[in-house]
């Protein structure tokens, strides 16, 4: 068994590059500044919707978002989604810190789309021992930890709406605001900023 999970994710570089040389700072400012809807903005970002539906008809979301950039449907999809959705748009696999190193290696020379190399899941364990390493704790404390890391990993790793967090985790928006500003003053602590540099 080797060290690392390596999870490549693949994602729409020509929308996201259209949102960003717009001026948006990232996918949420975009959603918030033009009202679209971020749910399904994530959705053409991963590839998960189609330029046309099954009668071949321009589906309304591409069109829209196609008319506020002033181009085609078609040139903020790559082709292969233009008539169906992506199946799958990641893969994973196993690598030693030999592995690890020439991935980077080959991503610092310009291969593109290996920004997210480790495991979200790997992210959110690191994150864990940020918040805590005792070893004796309870069960409650260590799920106050889990929900810390996972918040903090899909807020600030995957881009995601308070909302969205709530939804997967079965909370209100107001208990996911609560656990990621419980999150944030303790990762701003002297003590443990060191531990969260190394995290990331």
């Amino acid at each position: 068994m080797k060290d690392y999970l390596i999870d490549v994710r693949v994602k729409n570089n020509r929308l996201m590059k259209r949102i960003l040389d717009a001026g948006f700072e990232s996918v949420p400012d975009f959603c918030r500044k033009t009202g679209f809807n971020s749910a399904t903005v994530y959705q053409c970002l991963r590839l998960k919707q189609s330029v046309y539906d099954k009668k071949f008809n321009l589906r309304s979301f591409p069109k829209r978002l196609a008319e506020y950039f002033l181009c085609e449907p078609t040139d903020l999809f790559p082709e292969e989604v233009w008539y169906e959705e992506l199946k799958q748009n990641s893969v994973k696999f196993e690598a030693s810190s030999h592995e690890i190193q020439s991935i980077t290696n080959q991503a610092r020379s310009g291969i593109d789309g290996l920004e997210h190399l480790i495991d979200m899941e790997k992210a959110g364990t690191d994150l864990m021992r940020c918040f805590g390493k005792n070893e004796n704790a309870d069960v409650r404390t260590l799920k106050s930890r889990k929900q810390m890391a996972d918040v903090i990993r899909m807020r600030f790793y995957e881009d995601m709406k308070l909302h969205e967090i709530g939804k997967i985790m079965g909370v209100s928006i107001d208990r996911v605001r609560q656990i990621e500003q419980k999150a944030l003053r303790i990762m701003r602590h002297p003590d443990r900023s060191e531990k969260w540099r190394e995290a990331l």
